[in-house]
């Protein structure tokens, strides 16, 4: 078995304690969450009715967490093995024509 590296506080193997668990988990939504920004503007933008706004927003947080899982998985082709958040940001736009100017 290799030896674990100085710099690292847990090995491939080994599991952080649950409240520390839990903490890293909270840390993570919270910085995700930021993203649901670019959703609720474009939507806005297309008039749609803040309750469907809110339906996609929940859509788009299982479809987030769903792919996230998929991602750590190591089976097949299907996911890497490691922790790699799907999140929803400015990437995901569509570009406009070269006079069409975004206001965000």
């Amino acid at each position: 078995m290799a030896k674990k590296p100085a710099n690292l506080i847990y090995g491939l193997h080994e599991s952080p304690p649950l409240g520390t668990t839990f903490l890293l988990g909270l840390q993570h939504i919270l910085a995700l969450s930021s993203a649901f920004v670019y959703p609720v503007i474009l939507l806005q933008e297309t008039g749609i009715l803040p309750e469907q706004t809110e339906r996609m927003i929940h859509a788009s947080m299982i479809v987030m967490g769903v792919a996230t899982i998929l991602q750590t998985l190591r089976y097949g082709a299907i996911g890497s093995g490691y922790l790699c958040p799907e999140r929803l940001g400015p990437a995901y736009l569509p570009r406009g024509p070269p006079n069409c100017r975004y206001v965000f």
